[in-house]
């Protein structure tokens, strides 16, 4: 098939039913495109599939998820029972799995280092939870549950180019209606040395996911005592301009001198992705 819409009435005409739930999976993972094949913990539903537990069984609580486009819902909290580690410390995996087999999206454990099934319309694994168990039998939960996100949260975009963002033309002039573009945002500290004024400090931050193009970048700065500050960035030589940034920061000490200064740097990138 070719071209397809998506839904009609009836079951003869054009694209009319009856549709297979490939289909239907195939809908809810472009419509809700996002970093992971369209899959995620839906934030907000529940308590978004949160684990807890030092011993066997793990609980994980409420939550819904979409899985390789299936949608999953739990309404209570799930024990998860998890082996001892007689044969040594090892690392196990906490995950919603689709399966064409079985018909359903279910937690489940994957133990002794099975590796995650990721296979369209099949068998599906969405990783929640890293479950490192010790010797004696001791677990530690390790978070690596991905929310789902909208693909373009940005609306409209004044520029001077379809994909890059940053131009060096810097003039704005044409609307762009932007596509798969998302927000990305952190914390950096930065020492500034003694010595001037000024005192300088610089750092190399690099995107948790790289852009398509050099995004859109945006600073706050304060120090431990809130003394005015100066903040820019730029992309060294060699630098992606996609992939990280250069933070510098410059703080103007009345009288010069003085002790290492902390100073705490907030980012926001915006961009395609």
């Amino acid at each position: 098939m070719v071209q397809w819409s998506f839904a009609h009435e009836g079951i003869v005409t054009g694209d009319c039913g009856p549709y297979t739930s490939d289909q239907f999976a195939l809908m809810m993972r472009d419509t809700m495109g996002v970093l992971s094949s369209a899959e995620g913990v839906i934030a907000g539903a529940g308590n978004e599939l949160a684990a807890t537990g030092v011993v066997s069984p793990v609980v994980v609580d409420t939550g819904a998820a979409l899985v390789d486009g299936r949608y999953y819902n739990s309404s209570a909290a799930e024990n998860i029972i998890v082996p001892t580690a007689a044969g040594g410390a090892r690392v196990d995996w906490l995950v919603l799995r689709y399966s064409l087999a079985t018909k359903t999206v279910r937690l489940l454990l994957l133990a002794n280092g099975a590796g995650f099934t990721q296979n369209h319309n099949v068998t599906w694994d969405l990783p929640l939870w890293q479950v490192d168990v010790t010797i004696g039998d001791v677990i530690t939960l390790i978070d690596v549950r991905e929310r789902i996100h909208p693909t373009a949260p940005i609306y409209r975009r004044l520029g001077d180019d379809p994909d890059d963002w940053d131009t060096d033309a810097g003039l704005g002039t044409t609307v762009y209606a932007p596509g798969r573009s998302v927000i990305q945002c952190g914390q950096e500290v930065i020492m500034l040395s003694p010595g001037g004024p000024p005192a300088t400090g610089e750092t190399l931050i690099t995107f948790p996911v790289p852009f398509a193009y050099r995004p859109l970048i945006f600073l706050t700065c304060r120090n431990s005592i809130l003394r005015p500050t100066l903040s820019a960035y730029w992309v060294g030589p060699g630098d992606d301009p996609a992939a990280v940034f250069r933070l510098s920061v410059y703080e103007f000490v009345a009288g010069g001198g003085g002790g290492t200064t902390k100073i705490y740097c907030n980012w926001m990138a915006i961009g395609p992705l």
